[in-house]
């Protein structure tokens, strides 16, 4: 925290979390716990990102027809617009 003793500082990163930051003059031992747990945290992110991104490929192979038919809808309202624009 900004102003915070260097005691209240190190008992709040301790109480956040058994993987949380190393404070500044943290062991060697501290810091590899911390970035283990960044290298976990990772992975994990990681692999909840392929799974999504892989089911809404699938769903999205289904739904071709609906985003050509909205993209077919919005270029016919934008060719409506511009010939109405120019008053033409």
């Amino acid at each position: 925290m900004i102003g915070a003793r260097p005691s209240e500082s190190s008992s709040i990163i301790s109480t956040a979390g058994s993987c949380s930051m190393a404070i500044a003059n943290a062991s060697i031992a501290a810091r590899l716990i911390g970035a283990g747990c960044y290298v976990v945290k990772l992975a994990i992110a990681g692999l909840a990102l392929a799974l999504f991104e892989t089911s809404i490929a699938k769903m999205r192979v289904f739904r071709v027809p609906d985003f050509l038919g909205a993209a077919l809808m919005l270029a016919l309202l934008a060719a409506l617009l511009l010939f109405v624009s120019r008053g033409v």
